[in-house]
């Protein structure tokens, strides 16, 4: 069985170490237990790295890219000759490495209408739920106008 020599390269220790501090900054603890189950991962491409399917960015890098899916972030990687480089640490919502971001609009949602001000105005002021709403910035910018729009007439509504 061939065995490999598994290097991080720095650009992958500083992914790893921001991921690190993203998630120490709510759960310690957590953050410890998941740096060091991502790093018994990284190590375990030793033994049959080319185990792990193609990544995305093979395509945009050019090169025989493979990844390995650790819970929600992945660990990119090259094969070369005996040596396994990994190259990138990524939460798995990112865009693939090297894809271009999408284009924003610079339009302003748009304004609440006079019936929906006239629902905030009446609304009964009482107990307010908190209510999280995250929103997919990946998303076209028409869908992401109704999502803001929506947001501040749930906020309206609520207070």
């Amino acid at each position: 069985m061939k065995r490999y020599h598994v290097l991080i390269h720095p650009d992958a220790e500083g992914e790893l170490d921001a991921a690190y501090r993203h998630i120490a900054a709510d759960a310690p603890a957590r953050a410890a237990g998941w740096r060091r189950q991502l790093l018994k991962k990284a190590r375990s491409l030793k033994t049959f790295p080319d185990r792990c399917h193609k990544a995305p960015a093979a395509t945009t890098l050019g090169e025989d890219v493979r990844h390995l899916v650790v819970g929600n972030y992945r660990i990119i990687f090259v094969i070369q000759a005996d040596t396994v480089t990994v190259l990138h640490i990524r939460h798995g919502a990112r865009l693939p490495v090297g894809a271009a971001a999408p284009e924003r609009s610079n339009e302003s949602p748009p304004a609440l209408t006079e019936k929906a001000k006239g629902q905030c105005e009446g609304a009964v002021r009482g107990t307010v739920r908190r209510t999280t709403i995250q929103i997919d910035r990946r998303l076209p910018p028409s869908t992401l106008r109704i999502a803001i729009s929506s947001v501040s007439l749930i906020s309206c509504l609520l207070t």
